[in-house]
């Protein structure tokens, strides 16, 4: 029999046992994979990160569920939330933003993916515009330029929420909520 296949360099994939180079990904332009065999062109590290809401702390911005919720500093208003940009970085990679988080995937600290400019007046989903800092919604250089090159998501191109790996049951499952009932992890 034939032994395993290394994807070459200028390619990768996520499957073991690979019996010809046909079955490796193309790296999107702009993306070095260097390394025979490479497995994951990103890390955990080029994915985008959460909005996190953050409070003055003596004039510093610290992360708001830190603290508990009866010593909580202030929270910053709009202009010095912004302020916190430095001059280059309001128009070219904000770290700092005001407004509101967009339900339904905001975690227990406040935490979430989809971010809605607004002041107190134009709130739509919250009862209170805050702080929130991120300092890399849209991912790194390196998953930007994977997301451009193989285009929507998964679950935009075929209606699910996954690849077909797993178990039936989990079918159409929404992650991190309780499991099915009967259903023991």
């Amino acid at each position: 029999g034939h032994g395993c296949v290394p994807c070459p360099q200028g390619t990768w994939s996520k499957n073991w046992g690979l019996r010809e180079k046909g079955e490796c990904t193309r790296c999107p332009t702009g993306v070095v994979c260097d390394v025979d065999g490479m497995t994951i062109p990103c890390s955990y590290t080029d994915l985008p990160t959460p909005y996190e809401p953050i409070v003055n702390s003596q004039g510093m911005p610290a992360l708001e569920y830190n603290f508990p919720i009866e010593s909580r500093p202030p929270p910053f208003s709009l202009d010095e939330c912004l302020g916190l940009n430095s001059d280059t970085e309001k128009f070219t990679r904000p770290e700092y933003f005001f407004g509101e988080l967009i339900p339904p995937y905001i975690d227990i600290l406040g935490r979430g993916p989809h971010f809605r400019p607004s002041d107190q007046s134009s709130l739509k989903y919250q009862s209170a515009a805050k702080c929130y800092r991120n300092s890399q919604p849209l991912g790194s250089s390196v998953y930007m330029r994977m997301a451009d090159y193989f285009g929507p998501q998964y679950d935009i191109q075929t209606g699910y929420p996954h690849q077909g790996y797993g178990i039936d049951l989990l079918n159409n499952e929404i992650y991190a909520t309780a499991p099915p009932a009967g259903y023991d992890f």
